[in-house]
């Protein structure tokens, strides 16, 4: 038996952020006491303000329609894109550049990625909330498409949103495995409309090239390799000085232990803003936990005050607060995030804040974080990390 669904409600802004677009909804299962007897459905803003005033009492004074009122024909709905994606937060970020020529090329686009994953996706697409519908991957219907004998069918929401699927995009399995199968049979897909294209280049891959080039070309190029033609990516902005700073965030954490700059480094650049009377936010997650010796992260959550998010989620609200603090603050400056290249790093420069990424072994041509307000940071030669006096400068710190 399927999993009921629900809409999983979108991030609430603070009462004092500007109106924003309604998102997308994510469907996700229901919990195992809801009722079985309601119906399972996707609803967004929109539905529900349309179901209201058509159920809504008719003023005395209002003649009723007569049921010969000519009602214009509906749009034909645009073909649909489904795009599997279940990796790392930097990589998803760096998906979304994708997405977007998705839709530049007049297509609807149907992630199906992870729950909390989803909640990111939705939040950077409010501009365009229409075009996106997002599904999670650990719904019933996709954990069996490993299976050798998948699902025979799927529920009603999920059906939906089959509906007018033209091609599917994978980065999450090949195309000789049970999990193609089951898709194309449940989705009636020709099975050249199938794409599959790898996360991440291998290494070494831009060193190959004449002129180097980013992760959301490198995409382009290859969904174009094989038969799915988009306009070219936009190539990521130019570095932004940072100007006046009114506060700094620091995340010392990444992925990989070769990925961060000296954890020692930070806690000086940490020093040194507050010396200058800067408000610093320190920032760790669930890697450094797990990772960082016991001493070193007590010192960091005792005697510096870091903050441990232990979500995803929690880390979206975290920075979307700096972003909206910024915007209402009456003093110029703004707070600048300075952290490895890591999702977090690429979350923040998606959301908008000011960003300084610091690369040391890891390539910025393909991975640069994609923002507006972004300083890439790396040592002179390129082989090693940036010294801790080019990022005081950076950060305007004495």
């Amino acid at each position: 038996m399927f999993p009921r669904l629900r809409l999983i409600p979108t991030l609430t802004p603070r009462a004092d952020a500007p109106a924003a677009p309604a998102a997308p909804p994510i469907i996700e299962p229901l919990d195992p006491g809801h009722s079985a007897a309601d119906p399972a459905r996707v609803t967004t803003a929109a539905t529900t303000t349309a179901t209201t005033a058509t159920t809504a009492t008719p003023h005395a004074n209002t003649l009723p329609r007569s049921r010969t009122t000519p009602t214009a024909p509906k749009a034909p709905p645009p073909p649909t894109t489904l795009v599997f994606h279940q990796a790392a937060l930097g990589d998803f970020v760096l998906l979304m550049p994708l997405l977007r020529a998705l839709r530049t090329a007049g297509r609807h686009v149907t992630l199906v990625c992870p729950w909390a994953h989803g909640r990111i996706a939705s939040q950077l697409f409010m501009d365009d909330a229409a075009g996106l519908t997002l599904l999670d991957i650990d719904l019933f219907e996709f954990t069996r498409l490993y299976a050798e004998n998948g699902p025979g069918t799927v529920s009603p929401a999920v059906a939906d949103t089959f509906g007018n699927v033209e091609t599917a995009v994978s980065f999450v399995a090949a195309r000789d495995t049970h999990w193609c199968r089951n898709l194309l049979r449940l989705t009636g897909l020709d099975p050249q409309a199938m794409h599959f294209l790898p996360t991440r280049p291998e290494a070494g891959f831009n060193q190959a090239l004449a002129q180097p080039v980013h992760l959301t070309e490198f995409h382009r190029a290859a969904l174009a390799a094989s038969g799915l033609a988009l306009d070219a990516a936009p190539p990521p902005d130019a570095d932004v000085a940072v100007g006046s700073v009114r506060g700094l965030i620091l995340h010392p954490g990444a992925g990989s232990p070769m990925k961060q700059w000296p954890a020692e480094r930070f806690e000086a650049v940490a020093d040194a803003a507050r010396a200058a009377g800067l408000p610093v936010t320190l920032l760790l997650g669930e890697a450094e936990a797990e990772r960082w010796p016991a001493d070193r992260l007590a010192h960091w959550i005792d005697d510096l005050g870091a903050e441990l998010l232990k979500s995803t989620d929690a880390l979206l609200m975290t920075l979307n607060r700096a972003v909206h603090e910024d915007a209402k603050a009456a003093t110029g400056g703004r707070t600048v995030y300075l952290g490895n290249d890591s999702g977090p790093t690429h979350l923040a420069a998606a959301l908008g804040l000011a960003t300084v990424a610091l690369f040391g072994p890891t390539d910025p041509h393909l991975w640069r974080p994609v923002g507006t307000n972004v300083t890439v940071l790396r040592s002179t030669d390129g082989t090693a990390w940036p010294e801790t006096a080019d990022v005081f400068a950076a950060l305007n710190l004495p």
